[in-house]
């Protein structure tokens, strides 16, 4: 299977593997089967796991504007890192090593950028580094002879968790300077999709179709969420004030006497573990994030027959088409509602309602589609 850097293509192979349903779906061996598939198909998204920004209430009310790093991407060419502010002024690139540099996100201050170096590309070897938001001051953090990719710094900028495969494919932990680094879980297999808290105490991933939570430190493992022979779950987040979950659903459902893939959003109140659908239809419904301010949950969906974002009320009230998939990967909300995207070799920003397309900047070069993330200007 061709990975490809359409997520449009990649859920399509997701649903194309899963719509299988016969009469051995009520045994273990049905669902060791359907677990494997989905693992093998996310394998293909480990990259793509959540980066949330947690905007202070200053950051909210503020009208100054935001920083955005990114990466240009193509085969023919290395990637490197580049910074702009929202408004469109002051682009600057920040890397020139002479092998790609991608997997760029801030670290919640601000100040910092951390980003994966790839050191040879017969290997395919990436480690982590760290630089300051003007480039200067590079170090390498991981510093191992394999593959170290996908860094998310936690909310209060002590610690990184990444993906790495130094002993057997999983989620590890370091300090941000690079020392403490110890292997978090050992369920095997495939763990996807870590999310810190907001509060920087756990980690929430999936695993088998399970959704799971750890401590910061690999102690007190939770199976909060666990799947059965009708259903199973993926692409968990925490609600900006941690005190819901938001995570899909996944089934296969019977429609004119054919089997069909469906998805729903569905929301966990961790006060007293209720579950509730947000999206409730026979349609591919998933999940993005929240709005900086919790009210707001953008998703991606084909409830016309084509994938496009919606966006809808963080109680599932109110959904409305906000544009079309193809053009974009992977939006981000800005404080004030705007959202920023990339198209090609443009940067834009569009209205929360839809409206009012912009041109922050055309680079000249392929953005890519992995990275796009919002800091704060300091």
């Amino acid at each position: 299977m061709k990975k490809n850097s359409s997520i449009k293509f990649l859920l399509i192979v997701v649903c194309g593997m899963l719509i299988f349903s016969n009469s051995c779906e009520k045994n273990n061996a049905y669902r060791q089967e359907r677990d494997n598939m989905l693992n093998e198909s996310l394998d293909l998204l480990k990259d793509r796991i959540h980066k949330p920004l947690y905007f202070s209430e200053t950051d909210l009310k503020s009208s100054l504007p935001l920083k955005v790093v990114f990466s240009t991407w193509s085969p023919e060419t290395k990637a490197d890192i580049y910074v702009i502010n929202s408004d469109g002024t002051n682009l600057t690139q920040l890397t020139d090593y002479g092998e790609n540099e991608r997997y760029a996100t801030w670290f919640p201050n601000g100040h910092i950028i951390l980003y994966a170096r790839m050191l040879g590309a017969e290997t395919d070897t990436y480690d982590i580094f760290s630089m300051n938001s003007d480039g200067s001051d590079q170090k390498n953090l991981s510093d191992y002879p394999g593959p170290d990719w996908g860094g998310i710094v936690s909310p209060n900028n002590q610690k990184v968790l990444f993906i790495s495969k130094r002993e057997g494919n999983g989620f590890y932990i370091m300090s941000v300077d690079g020392s403490d680094c110890f292997k978090l879980t050992n369920l095997g297999g495939y763990e996807r999709h870590p999310s810190w808290s907001p509060n920087s105490k756990q980690i929430l991933f999936g695993h088998g179709g399970n959704i799971y939570t750890v401590n910061a430190d690999g102690t007190n493992l939770k199976k909060i969420i666990e799947s059965d022979e009708t259903y199973w779950y993926a692409w968990a987040r925490w609600s900006p004030n941690g005190q819901n979950i938001l995570f899909d659903k996944y089934s296969n459902i019977i429609v004119d006497e054919e089997t069909q893939f469906v998805s729903d959003v569905c929301v966990m109140n961790l006060h007293d573990g209720t579950i509730r659908n947000l999206t409730n239809n026979n349609f591919l419904d998933y999940c993005y994030w929240y709005s900086p301010n919790g009210q707001k949950i953008l998703l991606h969906t084909n409830r016309n027959d084509k994938p496009e974002f919606y966006i809808m009320n963080a109680d599932g009230s109110d959904p409305y088409y906000l544009m079309d998939f193809d053009p974009a990967f992977w939006p981000f909300w800005l404080p004030n509602g705007d959202m920023i995207y990339h198209k090609d070799q443009e940067i834009l920003c569009i209205e929360e309602d839809g409206t009012d397309h912009r041109v922050i900047t055309d680079i000249g070069l392929d953005i890519d589609g992995l990275d796009l993330m919002i800091g704060r200007i300091n």
